[in-house]
């Protein structure tokens, strides 16, 4: 969104999607390491861009992965005018690199096969931590889409994530 954007960033293609970057500072060395997130291009009825508006790190003994984060995909408006349309809302593992590992987990599908029709299609996940640490995450969102209750929900992970 343009008006978000620092100075020094074209603000005409802010409408353009960019990946989502993490940024991890070290502690013991003092350095600051980005890592762009190779998102996958969801498809869909427009175009669409994922955003990650949060994670969490891998837990200690994960093979292979080291973030989890939430996806969600929105139609890149551009100049930021109209309504966004969204599509997809996802869990997807990433390496240090920021490479995807294995296929995204569909939280729209399961919420609807959970029985949480209100949230399936609907829900904007904002929110992750882990509930158990490598074997559940706890996902939030608050007050969007309109008329859905704020909700909190656990989720076990697949078993091959664990």
């Amino acid at each position: 969104e343009a008006k978000v954007l620092p100075p020094e960033v074209d603000k005409e293609r802010s409408w353009r999607a960019r990946r989502p970057v993490v940024v991890a500072y070290d502690e013991a060395t003092r350095k600051v390491r980005k890592v762009s997130l190779k998102v996958k291009r969801p498809a869909g009825p427009w175009e669409q861009a994922f955003r990650a508006p949060d994670l969490v790190l891998a837990p200690s003994g994960a093979k292979g992965w080291r973030y989890l984060a939430i996806l969600s995909s929105e139609h890149a408006m551009p100049n930021g005018v109209g309504e966004p349309k969204y599509a997809h809302r996802w869990l997807q593992r990433f390496d240090a690199s920021g490479k995807r590992v294995g296929e995204p987990l569909d939280l729209d599908a399961l919420c609807a096969e959970a029985g949480w029709k209100d949230l399936a299609g609907q829900a904007n996940w904002e929110g992750l931590s882990w509930h158990v640490v490598g074997e559940s995450v706890a996902l939030v969102f608050d007050t969007w889409p309109r008329g859905v209750e704020p909700a909190l929900i656990v989720v076990p992970l697949p078993t091959d994530w664990r």
